[in-house]
């Protein structure tokens, strides 16, 4: 055994005795350890940290393709959405105009039915016209021809000079 003025000139001085070197030691090994695991955590939330920054730019990327290919569509549907208000607008015309023509031709074949003379073709006839040889059809107006029995004429053709 040592003395114990000894230790306590060994405490006072700073030095230890080999009891306090194996405490140490052992706080020693236990804080090496310890580094080596706060270095081990390090190295994997750097490998971690590492895959979610590619991970981000792999998302900034697909975001990007993403955002380019929305803008594609929005100007292919603006352009689409263009070009039927346009056709909207031409068949809403057409419509009027159709419209405004159908009007007329009722009131012109109300008109040619009033006459005594002319009838307006309800359906194909199978008749030819005398002056033009054509075929009088539905919504044509036709007349008998004077002075000859079964034959008849488009009411808009010139009469010919020669009787039938």
């Amino acid at each position: 055994m040592s003395d114990p003025s000894v230790e306590t000139w060994r405490a006072t001085l700073g030095q230890s005795t080999s009891a306090q070197l194996r405490r140490r030691t052992a706080e020693v090994c236990e804080l090496t350890a310890l580094l080596l695991e706060t270095r081990q955590s390090l190295a994997a939330s750097r490998a971690g940290l590492t895959r979610v920054e590619s991970e981000r730019d792999a998302l900034a990327v697909l975001n990007a393709e993403l955002r380019a290919e929305a803008a594609n569509w929005r100007e292919v549907a603006e352009r689409y959405l263009a070009r039927t208000n346009e056709q909207g607008h031409a068949l809403s015309a057409a419509n009027r105009r159709n419209r405004i023509l159908t009007a007329e031709n009722e009131a012109a074949l109300r008109q040619l039915d009033e006459q005594p003379s002319w009838q307006v073709a309800d359906r194909d006839t199978g008749i030819v016209c005398s002056s033009c040889a054509g075929p009088i059809v539905r919504g044509q107006a036709f007349h008998p021809l004077a002075d000859a029995k079964g034959f008849f004429a488009h009411v808009a053709c010139p009469l010919s000079e020669e009787k039938p």
